[in-house]
């Protein structure tokens, strides 16, 4: 399963990621842990990926292109009228949707409630749900920062469809786990986990690598501690704008709580604010919170 590191335990800097080691499809020799970059594999170890590297090894599309879900009215022309946010679209943006003709874009946003389409819709539809994203641009220009770590949990519970927050394990920060009551801090009376608990978005996933826990546990992956994440699981009622941070329930395994817009964002275990609004795989696109490359 290439899509994970799997480096001998006592010796973490004999095996590097299979994605990493290719420049140009052409296998590189591993040199002293070194990936072509530059940048080591040692636990711990913080660094920006390339976004070619990233769409791989976390599954996800070369177009690396986040997409925003609004809402709107359309009536077989160009004109889409009561749009609940166009906060976060732009001219350009591809849209798809219920009789959007293929290959239409954004050609106009004349007001915050209605937009201007290049192709005319093929049916009238109300309040129909429109997907735009930017095709093969970088959204907003918030490029990954992935974390090297070490995935164990004695409980070790199933993992999610979808890239999912996890918890450190232990103090090291190299150690992280889905289970909360596995994570760093948590008191004898499992009241509490430490406010700083939170580490990161686990990447491999069941949907985006078909990795299992089974194969995961115990061995090396990335998690991401800064930057755009696309597609994050997420929590029902997540819009633009609201808080994502990991769940305190002790039995809980890869579990956010939603603060909305508005209320002040919770410090403890803060993973990130949502980018788009909850799609229809209960996902989200998360600006993850940037302390975590520093923690």
């Amino acid at each position: 399963m290439a899509f994970i590191d799997f480096p001998n335990l006592t010796n973490p800097f004999t095996q590097i990621d299979t994605y990493s080691s290719q420049v140009s499809g052409v296998p590189v020799p591993v040199t002293a842990g070194y990936y072509p970059n530059g940048a080591m594999n040692v636990p711990g170890g913080v660094y920006q990926m390339p976004v070619s590297v990233y769409s791989k090894y976390a599954g996800l599309s070369s177009t690396y292109a986040p997409a925003v879900t609004v809402l709107g009215t359309t009536s077989t022309s160009v004109n889409v009228a009561s749009v609940n946010n166009t906060n976060e679209l732009a001219v350009g943006m591809t849209v798809t949707g219920s009789g959007v003709a293929a290959g239409t874009t954004i050609a106009a946003i004349p007001t915050s409630t209605t937009i201007t389409l290049s192709k005319a819709t093929t049916t009238s539809v109300t309040l129909a749900q429109l997907t735009c994203f930017f095709g093969t641009n970088v959204y907003n220009g918030f490029p990954p920062i992935l974390k090297y770590v070490r995935y164990l949990s004695q409980n070790n519970p199933a993992l999610l469809a979808y890239p999912a927050g996890v918890y450190y394990a232990d103090s090291t920060g190299t150690v992280v786990t889905g289970y909360a009551n596995e994570a760093y801090g948590v008191t004898t009376n499992n009241a509490a986990l430490n406010p700083n608990a939170c580490a990161g978005v686990l990447l491999p996933s069941t949907a985006s690598s078909g990795v299992t826990a089974a194969a995961l546990n115990g061995n090396w992956c990335w998690i991401q501690v800064g930057g755009l994440c696309p597609g994050v699981a997420a929590v029902g009622s997540c819009v633009i704008g609201d808080s994502l941070s990991m769940s305190v329930t002790t039995t809980q395994a890869f579990t956010v709580v939603r603060t909305a817009l508005g209320t002040a964002n919770p410090y403890q275990n803060y993973l990130g604010v949502c980018m788009s609004n909850l799609s229809t795989n209960t996902t989200c696109d998360l600006l993850v919170n940037p302390v975590l490359a520093i923690s």
